[in-house]
């Protein structure tokens, strides 16, 4: 070493150098790459994802990339780059003027840096010209978030705005047919919205009145407006003939009795209400008392009752002083609407469903607005049975073993049972809708607000056998069904009376009877409906399939697997199998595969999908059944391959379904077949959960099959990766915070880790 010099200078002064390097090199990177960006921009103006690189990239410029970020970023900085990404926007708008998704970019960006006055300027200049679901959606969402200017009269007054604008253009002469369902389309969007709002300010009473006033006038018209209005000046006096008839207050729907508004307007024909015929409501109460015993339990009962008012009539007698309970037809008349759309007209039942949160309808699954403010799982915090019973109170904390004191193994409850978590968000189809013992519920009849949900029950069953809807009409009975499990025979023939082909309702009549324990009764269901089916259409003939699957289901799930495999043998022969003993020889076997082998192609060529789905679970449940090794990657090659081809041709409306089917599948070989490994129904969980991360099946599965293992771990690895984005939906977090509480022995809740989750889910940004 030379004289004076400092040791480990020369390697400091390489690492300098080397970073100098570094640098210099991603400077490079990130000119080049501006430059590209902004000729390929200048080049296609309407390549929308090279504008949003562009943008993007503006980070990077100031940032420099995700690695190299250390330092807190200061709020001039940042305020600065959103400027510069709006410039960035503003250029590509005025290339492509109606893009929703770039405005909706802009808006988001312009609301984190302007004042409200400017942002609800801008809002109304962009909605003038533009109508798109996402982009009133995501307007509504500024207007009741802006706490500046939020007044629950002010946001009601801008939902009355959005209707009328909206049912002025429909109305509009020259309006295309095309934009008359995208126009009714919205409008039946801005109504679940408007409703929802005043349910959850307080004004249920009102928000049920227009869903009756909705439901009546789209189910029960005269036929001098069969139609519907094709002027402002029919529409008003539709609305006048309407307003007689609500004022009149004889029986609406969902009202014991009620003949409908055409019975009325036509025949005069209306029964007035009488007390004991109308839908339980509720009794004051008395006041609360601290000096209660159990003060909390006392206020969580009384606070269900009151929350289950419904609309009153002025004739009522209302002991309480509370004018807001009398819905005149003056409070709903802005809202109402006929329409007219037969696409439109369809959504109507799903779009009352998704206000009331009974379910969670398939059409609105997908919408954001459902996934986060209106999940039904928003209102699980008041249900006990989140709550209660976590782990095992009575579990003991140490187990005695040759007198030895020892700690002892915990069993957590969701090992034993992966179906505990019930604000289910699942795929409606008859294996949720009446789900056994052994599958995923998706409608859960909570005790709270009972008046109001029975009186929603009631308004959908006469909704439903009004319009002769047969898939509103399946879930129509399931929610009967689950108020009323006894009363299952008597709805089961009101909707067969409308219904009397519907494979799919007799197939929910059988499984009704099997959950009540009454087999022979289903039996003779499956056997009369598939005897009755060779009578049917060909197309109705097509959902007999349904009711084998859901005939061999009931016996697997009941561990009688030769009476399974014995119905699926006689599956190829159809009706006229039915009563005679099933040979089990080769030749039968054979025969039973080769008939699902090539049933499956031959619906999914005529694009039948469920009905495809259905013969390749069926396939699926008999190599089970049939197979002596069981190998597991033989039984589920049937829905393998079903779920690659749905994947690869586009087939979205289906995959979930699938997946389920193949969930199904999985979780009953995992109970029986000794050779079940937890890490292949993980890796087949894990995918599950990332094309559908809000389905609370394959989350409750991944619990359940982690459990077992007593390996936390994972469980809170998957739900953080989950609830991680900024897009993550109430559904996630209720679900992550419920499992915390799952993962726990006895009272030992891990407070903390449950308190962790509470603060990132109110602090979360959802879109």
């Amino acid at each position: 070493m030379q004289k004076g010099q400092v040791p480990g200078l020369e390697e400091g002064l390489e690492e300098i150098d080397s970073s100098d390097n570094e640098a210099a090199a991603f400077d490079a990177d990130v000119k080049d790459r501006t430059i590209k960006l902004s000729r390929l921009v200048e080049a296609e103006p309407q390549n929308i994802d090279a504008w949003f690189s562009l943008m993007e990239h503006q980070e990077t410029i100031v940032y420099g990339n995700k690695e190299k970020r250390r330092r807190k970023v200061r709020q001039g900085e940042k305020r600065s780059l959103e400027e510069v990404k709006l410039g960035i926007l503003e250029k590509a708008i005025s290339k492509n003027e109606r893009n929703p998704r770039l405005q909706l970019a802009y808006m988001k960006i312009a609301t984190s840096i302007w004042e409200p006055p400017k942002i609800k300027a801008k809002w109304e200049d962009l909605l003038a010209t533009n109508s798109t679901i996402d982009l009133w959606q995501a307007y509504l969402n500024f207007r009741q978030t802006d706490f500046v200017s939020f007044k629950y009269k002010e946001c009601l007054k801008v939902y009355e705005e959005c209707i009328g604008k909206l049912r002025g253009r429909i109305l509009r002469y020259g309006t295309t047919e095309d934009e008359r369902v995208e126009l009714e389309d919205l409008l039946l969007y801005i109504i679940i919205r408007a409703t929802a709002f005043m349910d959850q300010a307080g004004f249920s009473e009102l928000s049920l009145g227009i869903w009756q006033g909705i439901l009546e006038m789209n189910s029960s018209s005269p036929r001098a407006f069969t139609s519907g209005p094709d002027s402002l000046t029919e529409h008003e006096r539709m609305l006048d003939s309407f307003g007689t008839f609500w004022d009149s207050e004889v029986l609406r729907i969902g009202e014991p009795k009620g003949r409908g508004w055409a019975a009325y307007s036509e025949e005069d024909i209306g029964e007035f209400a009488d007390p004991k015929d109308l839908p339980d409501d509720y009794s004051p109460s008395d006041d609360l008392k601290l000096s209660d015993k159990d003060f909390f339990g006392v206020w969580f009962d009384k606070e269900k009752v009151l929350l289950g008012k419904l609309p009153a009539r002025t004739t009522d007698e209302i002991e309480e002083d509370d004018p807001f309970r009398v819905i005149l037809f003056s409070d709903i008349r802005s809202f109402l609407w006929k329409f007219q759309s037969h696409d439109i007209k369809g959504k109507i039942g799903d779009a009352f469903l998704a206000y009331t949160g009974i379910v969670s309808p398939t059409l609105y699954q997908s919408d954001a607005f459902f996934r986060t403010d209106l999940a039904k799982s928003s209102e699980t915090s008041l249900a006990k049975w989140f709550w209660n019973d976590v782990g095992d109170a009575g579990a003991k904390l140490i187990a005695w073993v040759d007198g030895i004191p020892m700690e002892a193994e915990r069993r957590l409850r969701v090992t034993r049972n992966p179906f505990l978590f019930r604000s289910s968000h699942l795929p409606l189809d008859a294996s949720t809708l009446f789900a056994s013992s052994w599958w995923f519920s998706s409608t859960e009849i909570s005790d709270r607000r009972k008046g109001k949900v029975d009186f929603c029950i009631a308004m959908l069953k006469d909704f439903a056998l009004r319009i002769s809807d047969e898939r509103l009409a399946l879930i129509s009975f399931s929610l009967e069904y689950k108020r009323n499990p006894m009363n299952n025979k008597k709805i089961a023939k009101q909707f067969l009376k409308k219904h009397s082909n519907s494979l799919k309702l007799w197939n929910a009549y059988a499984i009704s009877e099997i959950a009540q324990g009454n087999k022979d009764a289903a039996v003779g269901v499956y056997q009369t409906a598939l005897k009755m089916s060779a009578t049917f259409s060909e197309d109705q003939q097509r959902f007999a399939i349904e009711l084998w699957r859901s005939w061999v289901w009931s016996e697997v799930d009941e561990d009688h697997e030769d009476a399974a495999l014995d119905i699926l043998l006689s599956t190829p022969d159809g009706p006229s199998a039915i009563g005679r003993k099933s040979e089990r020889g080769a030749s039968a076997l054979l025969k039973t595969r080769r008939f699902l082998e090539d049933m499956r192609p031959r619906m999914y060529s005529q694009n039948e999908l469920e009905i495809t789905l259905a013969y390749a679970e069926l396939h699926s449940l008999f190599l089970y059944l049939s197979l002596k090794d069981r190998d597991l990657v033989v039984i589920l090659k049937p829905l393998d391959e079903l779920i690659r081809d749905f994947e690869e041709n586009g087939k979205t409306d289906c995959i979930e379904k699938a997946y389920m089917s193949k969930a199904r599948v999985f979780f009953r070989y995992a109970l029986t077949s000794r050779a079940y490994k937890a890490s292949t129904f993980r890796i087949f969980l894990e995918s599950a959960i990332k094309k559908f991360p809000d389905n609370t099946a394959f989350l409750s599965l991944f619990v359940w099959n982690e459990s077992r293992s007593k390996i936390e771990y994972r469980i809170r690895t998957m739900l953080a990766a989950d609830t991680g984005s900024d897009e993550g939906s109430v559904v996630k977090w209720v679900f992550s915070i419920w499992a915390e509480m799952q993962m726990s022995s006895g009272s030992n809740v891990n407070s903390s880790g449950v308190r962790n989750l509470f603060e990132r889910a109110v602090e979360s940004e959802r879109n």
